[in-house]
């Protein structure tokens, strides 16, 4: 049976509609994803900075206290960090509010082996920490490449921090994040573009013409809710992309 005219031109006008619809989506899902990623890799050069305050903060506590290293000595110079690390409240309760975000796997403070001298995990000080993926890995990569990660296995990725001592470097802030948490909250927004809806100027519509608002800013909500809010610490330590640009320096004396 033959189509008649009209037939065939409102499946070719369906078709062409369908295919911008899926275009934009795609379009609307990368920006989704790259916003979210952006968001997460700042927040969490934040969350290292203030990691790191309180760290050093924790040794001049300590040497207030009238404690130092017996020696020069790496060995004895470690044992002094680790303890002024294990006594500080301050450190403690960083560590302890960085523990209650859902998306962070971790926080430690390592020394360059990888020892852990201090750590969101009370079982992992003086264990050995291997590196996770670098979260800039993700980052910078394109959409497709996020997505073949993301359904991948690896659903943890690692923001690194070196700091030192006496113009050497000692150590590292990694702040370490569960991915796989993203995936599933950026997956209800990206499900709402099967809704019969059209992607169009201003919002979308569906089969009927109604305008149904799509609303990308609630990842970003979401974010803020899940990160708690603290201003950013004016010191000359500054990550990008999990590089420091600037050494940060920790001394005690």
């Amino acid at each position: 049976m033959q189509l008649r005219l009209r037939t065939k031109l409102t499946l070719v006008m369906t078709s062409l509609v369908l295919l911008v619809a899926a275009v934009l989506s795609g379009v609307f899902a990368a920006q989704l994803l790259e916003q979210l990623l952006e968001a997460t890799n700042t927040r969490a050069d934040d969350l290292g900075k203030q990691v790191f305050v309180q760290a050093k903060h924790a040794l001049l506590e300590a040497g207030q206290q009238g404690l130092r290293p017996a020696s020069d000595a790496p060995d004895e110079i470690h044992d002094f960090v680790r303890h002024a690390f294990e006594i500080s409240d301050g450190l403690r309760t960083q560590l302890k509010a960085a523990k209650e975000n859902p998306l962070i796997y971790e926080v430690s403070i390592t020394d360059l082996d990888g020892m852990v001298l201090a750590s969101t995990d009370e079982n992992l000080p003086g264990l050995y920490l291997p590196r996770r993926t670098p979260l800039s890995q993700l980052v910078q990569r394109n959409f497709l490449h996020q997505l073949k990660v993301l359904a991948g296995p690896t659903k943890v990725f690692e923001l690194d921090f070196p700091f030192s001592n006496a113009n050497r470097p000692f150590g590292e802030v990694r702040v370490v994040l569960n991915v796989g948490l993203l995936v599933s909250e950026i997956a209800p927004s990206l499900l709402d573009l099967r809704d019969d809806r059209v992607p169009c100027a201003g919002g979308f519509h569906d089969a009927c013409g109604h305008r149904k608002q799509s609303d990308p800013g609630s990842l970003a909500r979401y974010l803020r809710a899940a990160w708690t809010a603290s201003p950013r610490d004016n010191t000359t330590c500054h990550l990008r992309n999990g590089e420091a640009s600037e050494e940060a320096a920790m001394n005690w004396g």
